[in-house]
C-alpha cells in the first residue's frame, strides 16, 4: 500500500465529522436559564424608568433607593443572563448551515450582555449610594447625581456599546436560525422584529413582553429539538 493511499483513507475517515448535539440535561440547563432570564428582562425593561427627563435625579432615585439597586443589579443580571443563553441556545439549534452567523452573533450577543449589564450595574450602585441620607445630604446627593448625569461618559462608554451590540447580535442569530431552518420559519422573523423593537428598554410593556416571549419560544425548540431527538435540517 502506498503512502498517497494510507493518507487518502485517513483523510476519507476524518473529513466529515458527524455535527454535535447536546446531551438533553444541557440542553434543558440553557432553556431554563434563558426562560428565567427572558421574564428577569422583560420585567427589568417594564420597571425601569424611560432614558431622559431626569430618570436618573435624585427625586426619581430616593423615594425608590433599594428597589433602584435591587432592580440594576439583578435585573441587569438577568439580562446578560438571557443574552448568554439565547447564544447557547442558537449556536446548539444550528450546527451547521448558518453556524458562522450563529458563532458571530453569539459573541456579539453575549458581550452586549456582559457590557449592558456592566453600565446598569453602575447605575445602580451610583444611584443607591447618592441618595443614601447616611452617606450623603440630600442636596450634595442631588449635585453628585446631576454631575453624573450630565457627564455620563463612564458608563455610557459601557452602557452605550452593549445596547448596540444586544441590537446586532440577535440580527446575526436570526439570519443563523433562519438559513439552518431548524426551527419555524415564524420565529427567526418574530426574533429579529421584536429584537429591533425591544431595545433600549423601556420601549413599552408590550416591545418588552413581545421580546420575552419570543426568547421563551426559542427556549422551547431548544428543549424540544433535543429531548425528542428531533432530527434538524441541514438543507
Amino acid at each position: 500500500m502506498s503512502v498517497a493511499s494510507t493518507v487518502a483513507g485517513l483523510t476519507a475517515d476524518t473529513a466529515a465529522p458527524t455535527p454535535s448535539r447536546a446531551s438533553p440535561a444541557r440542553a434543558r440547563s440553557i432553556a431554563a436559564v434563558l426562560v428565567v432570564g427572558a421574564i428577569t428582562s422583560a420585567a427589568f425593561g417594564i420597571w425601569r424608568p424611560a432614558p431622559g427627563g431626569g430618570s436618573f435625579g435624585y427625586d426619581i432615585i430616593a423615594p425608590i433607593r433599594t428597589s433602584w439597586w435591587a432592580w440594576h443589579l439583578f435585573g441587569g443580571l438577568g439580562v446578560a443572563a438571557a443574552a448568554i443563553a439565547v447564544a447557547l441556545a442558537v449556536c446548539l439549534l444550528v450546527p451547521a448551515r448558518g453556524a458562522t452567523w450563529a458563532t458571530l452573533g453569539a459573541l456579539l450577543t453575549a458581550l452586549g450582555g456582559l457590557a449592558f449589564y456592566g453600565g446598569v450595574a453602575a447605575e445602580g450602585v451610583l444611584g443607591a449610594y447618592a441618595t443614601d441620607p447616611e452617606a450623603l445630604p440630600a442636596q450634595s446627593g442631588t449635585t453628585l447625581l446631576t454631575f453624573i448625569d450630565d457627564n455620563f461618559e463612564p458608563i455610557g462608554v459601557v452602557l452605550i456599546p452593549g445596547l448596540a451590540l444586544l441590537t446586532l447580535g440577535p440580527l446575526l442569530l436570526s439570519v443563523a436560525l433562519w438559513r439552518s431552518r431548524s426551527v419555524p420559519r415564524w420565529l427567526p422573523l418574530m426574533f429579529a422584529l421584536t429584537n429591533v423593537a425591544g431595545f433600549p428598554l423601556s420601549t413599552g410593556v408590550v416591545a418588552d413582553s413581545a421580546f420575552a416571549a419570543t426568547l421563551v419560544a426559542i427556549a422551547w425548540s431548544l428543549w424540544h429539538h433535543t429531548t425528542t431527538n428531533t432530527p434538524r435540517s441541514n438543507s
